[in-house]
Protein backbone atom coordinates (compact mmCIF):
# COMPACT_ATOMS: atom_id res chain seq x y z
CA UNK A 1 0.00 0.00 0.00
CA UNK A 2 1.05 3.55 -0.86
CA UNK A 3 -0.16 6.92 0.61
CA UNK A 4 -1.45 9.24 -1.94
CA UNK A 5 -2.25 12.87 0.08
CA UNK A 6 -5.71 13.88 -0.08
CA UNK A 7 -6.43 10.66 -1.66
CA UNK A 8 -6.49 8.18 0.59
CA UNK A 9 -3.79 5.43 0.71
CA UNK A 10 -3.00 3.29 -3.18
CA UNK A 11 -2.58 -0.76 -2.58
CA UNK A 12 0.32 -2.16 -4.40
CA UNK A 13 1.84 1.31 -5.77
CA UNK A 14 5.56 0.35 -7.27
CA UNK A 15 6.63 3.23 -6.03
CA UNK A 16 6.65 2.54 -2.21
CA UNK A 17 5.18 0.94 0.58
CA UNK A 18 2.89 0.82 3.67
CA UNK A 19 4.26 -1.16 6.58
CA UNK A 20 1.93 -2.28 9.05
CA UNK A 21 2.74 -4.35 11.97
CA UNK A 22 2.10 -5.64 15.46
CA UNK A 23 3.28 -5.79 19.06
CA UNK A 24 2.43 -6.77 22.37
CA UNK A 25 3.37 -4.23 24.22
CA UNK A 26 2.67 -5.35 28.00
CA UNK A 27 1.29 -1.78 28.84
CA UNK A 28 0.79 2.08 27.23
CA UNK A 29 -0.35 3.41 30.02
CA UNK A 30 2.41 4.59 32.08
CA UNK A 31 4.47 7.33 31.44
CA UNK A 32 7.23 7.41 28.64
CA UNK A 33 5.73 3.80 27.41
CA UNK A 34 3.93 5.83 24.44
CA UNK A 35 7.04 7.51 23.35
CA UNK A 36 8.91 4.81 23.46
CA UNK A 37 6.49 2.38 21.28
CA UNK A 38 6.36 5.65 18.81
CA UNK A 39 10.24 6.12 18.75
CA UNK A 40 10.75 2.31 18.02
CA UNK A 41 7.76 2.63 15.34
CA UNK A 42 10.03 5.36 13.57
CA UNK A 43 13.30 3.50 14.04
CA UNK A 44 11.80 0.51 12.08
CA UNK A 45 9.63 3.01 10.01
CA UNK A 46 6.16 1.62 10.39
CA UNK A 47 3.34 3.50 9.17
CA UNK A 48 0.69 1.55 11.59
CA UNK A 49 1.70 -0.30 14.93
CA UNK A 50 -0.90 -2.27 15.94
CA UNK A 51 -0.68 -2.96 19.69
CA UNK A 52 -1.87 -5.63 22.23
CA UNK A 53 -2.18 -5.24 25.83
CA UNK A 54 -2.13 -1.29 26.19
CA UNK A 55 -3.94 -1.52 29.46
CA UNK A 56 -5.33 2.13 29.05
CA UNK A 57 -9.08 2.93 30.40
CA UNK A 58 -12.11 3.25 28.35
CA UNK A 59 -11.58 4.12 24.71
CA UNK A 60 -10.66 7.25 22.87
CA UNK A 61 -8.17 8.39 20.19
CA UNK A 62 -5.50 11.04 20.34
CA UNK A 63 -2.95 13.06 19.26
CA UNK A 64 0.73 11.31 20.46
CA UNK A 65 4.22 12.05 20.11
CA UNK A 66 5.45 13.02 17.67
CA UNK A 67 3.07 13.62 14.82
CA UNK A 68 1.68 10.31 15.32
CA UNK A 69 -2.23 9.05 16.55
CA UNK A 70 -3.30 6.52 18.92
CA UNK A 71 -6.68 5.13 18.80
CA UNK A 72 -7.19 2.94 21.72
CA UNK A 73 -9.38 0.40 23.08
CA UNK A 74 -9.93 -0.36 27.26
CA UNK A 75 -12.25 -1.75 29.74
CA UNK A 76 -12.55 -0.02 33.45
CA UNK A 77 -9.09 -1.23 34.70
CA UNK A 78 -5.39 -1.52 33.57
CA UNK A 79 -5.69 -4.29 31.98
CA UNK A 80 -5.81 -6.08 28.64
CA UNK A 81 -6.45 -3.30 25.98
CA UNK A 82 -6.18 -2.66 21.84
CA UNK A 83 -5.11 -0.26 19.51
CA UNK A 84 -3.53 1.15 16.36
CA UNK A 85 -0.41 4.07 16.62
CA UNK A 86 -0.65 5.37 12.85
CA UNK A 87 1.66 8.54 11.14
CA UNK A 88 0.17 11.72 10.73
CA UNK A 89 -0.40 10.83 6.84
CA UNK A 90 -2.05 7.48 7.98
CA UNK A 91 -4.47 9.11 9.96
CA UNK A 92 -5.94 12.16 7.24
CA UNK A 93 -6.98 8.14 5.57
CA UNK A 94 -8.81 6.91 8.58
CA UNK A 95 -12.17 6.85 8.14
CA UNK A 96 -13.34 5.70 11.08
CA UNK A 97 -12.56 3.17 14.19
CA UNK A 98 -14.67 0.97 16.05
CA UNK A 99 -13.29 0.10 19.78
CA UNK A 100 -15.76 -3.06 20.35
CA UNK A 101 -14.30 -4.45 23.25
CA UNK A 102 -10.55 -4.48 25.37
CA UNK A 103 -10.10 -7.07 23.05
CA UNK A 104 -11.14 -6.03 19.66
CA UNK A 105 -10.59 -2.77 17.80
CA UNK A 106 -11.51 -1.86 13.74
CA UNK A 107 -9.62 0.61 12.20
CA UNK A 108 -11.22 1.92 8.60
CA UNK A 109 -9.06 3.33 6.13
CA UNK A 110 -9.67 4.69 3.00
CA UNK A 111 -7.20 3.13 0.84
CA UNK A 112 -7.31 2.61 -3.47
CA UNK A 113 -8.89 0.36 -5.08
CA UNK A 114 -11.14 -0.88 -2.25
CA UNK A 115 -10.96 -0.27 1.06
CA UNK A 116 -8.77 -1.17 3.84
CA UNK A 117 -9.93 -2.68 7.70
CA UNK A 118 -7.48 -3.38 10.12
CA UNK A 119 -8.65 -5.72 13.30
CA UNK A 120 -6.31 -5.69 16.20
CA UNK A 121 -6.78 -7.89 18.79
CA UNK A 122 -5.75 -10.06 22.34
CA UNK A 123 -7.12 -12.87 22.86
CA UNK A 124 -7.70 -14.53 26.35
CA UNK A 125 -4.52 -16.61 27.00
CA UNK A 126 -5.41 -20.56 27.73
CA UNK A 127 -5.07 -19.95 31.29
CA UNK A 128 -8.67 -18.62 30.54
CA UNK A 129 -12.02 -20.16 30.23
CA UNK A 130 -13.72 -21.29 27.73
CA UNK A 131 -16.86 -18.59 27.83
CA UNK A 132 -14.30 -15.86 27.65
CA UNK A 133 -12.71 -17.26 24.59
CA UNK A 134 -16.10 -17.83 23.30
CA UNK A 135 -16.81 -13.88 23.76
CA UNK A 136 -13.62 -12.87 22.12
CA UNK A 137 -13.91 -14.11 18.96
CA UNK A 138 -18.32 -12.91 19.78
CA UNK A 139 -16.76 -9.74 19.84
CA UNK A 140 -14.35 -10.32 16.44
CA UNK A 141 -17.71 -12.01 14.70
CA UNK A 142 -19.20 -8.36 15.55
CA UNK A 143 -16.71 -6.33 13.75
CA UNK A 144 -16.31 -8.46 10.55
CA UNK A 145 -19.91 -7.84 10.17
CA UNK A 146 -19.57 -4.35 9.30
CA UNK A 147 -16.87 -5.10 7.07
CA UNK A 148 -18.01 -5.12 3.15
CA UNK A 149 -17.10 -8.74 1.78
CA UNK A 150 -15.15 -7.10 -0.97
CA UNK A 151 -12.90 -5.16 1.16
CA UNK A 152 -9.53 -5.63 1.89
CA UNK A 153 -9.26 -7.05 6.08
CA UNK A 154 -6.59 -7.89 7.64
CA UNK A 155 -6.30 -9.41 11.53
CA UNK A 156 -3.40 -8.79 13.90
CA UNK A 157 -2.33 -9.41 17.24
CA UNK A 158 -1.82 -11.70 19.81
CA UNK A 159 -3.96 -14.69 19.56
CA UNK A 160 -2.41 -16.90 22.35
CA UNK A 161 -2.69 -19.57 20.01
CA UNK A 162 -0.68 -22.50 19.00
CA UNK A 163 -1.58 -23.57 15.10
CA UNK A 164 1.41 -25.67 15.06
CA UNK A 165 3.33 -27.31 11.33
CA UNK A 166 0.37 -29.43 10.44
CA UNK A 167 -0.67 -27.85 7.30
CA UNK A 168 -4.24 -26.93 6.84
CA UNK A 169 -6.11 -26.71 3.28
CA UNK A 170 -5.01 -22.76 2.56
CA UNK A 171 -4.95 -21.44 6.51
CA UNK A 172 -2.03 -22.19 7.88
CA UNK A 173 1.42 -24.11 6.24
CA UNK A 174 4.22 -26.69 7.22
CA UNK A 175 5.92 -23.58 9.11
CA UNK A 176 4.46 -22.92 12.29
CA UNK A 177 5.82 -23.93 15.60
CA UNK A 178 5.42 -25.99 18.22
CA UNK A 179 2.05 -28.74 18.59
CA UNK A 180 -1.31 -27.24 17.96
CA UNK A 181 -3.27 -26.63 20.99
CA UNK A 182 -7.10 -26.30 21.41
CA UNK A 183 -6.99 -22.33 21.01
CA UNK A 184 -4.83 -22.89 17.96
CA UNK A 185 -7.89 -25.13 17.03
CA UNK A 186 -10.43 -22.23 17.66
CA UNK A 187 -8.70 -20.03 15.38
CA UNK A 188 -8.19 -22.20 12.51
CA UNK A 189 -12.02 -22.71 12.82
CA UNK A 190 -12.60 -19.12 13.03
CA UNK A 191 -10.53 -18.33 9.50
CA UNK A 192 -12.08 -21.05 7.71
CA UNK A 193 -15.29 -19.32 8.67
CA UNK A 194 -14.58 -16.16 7.01
CA UNK A 195 -11.56 -17.63 4.55
CA UNK A 196 -8.80 -15.85 6.19
CA UNK A 197 -5.45 -17.14 5.85
CA UNK A 198 -2.65 -17.27 8.89
CA UNK A 199 0.21 -15.48 7.46
CA UNK A 200 2.90 -15.58 10.25
CA UNK A 201 2.78 -16.95 13.53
Amino acid sequence: MKLIPGRGIRLNDDHGELKVTTWNVKTLYKDGKLENAVREMRRYRWDILGVSEVRCIECGDIPSYDSTHFYYAGGQKHRFGVGFIVTREVRECVTGYVPRSDRVMLLQLNTKPIKTNLIQVYAPTSESTEAECENFYKDLDAVLKLVKKHELIMVMGDFNAKVGDTPEHNIVGPHGLGTRNDRGDRLIEFCTEYSLTIMNT
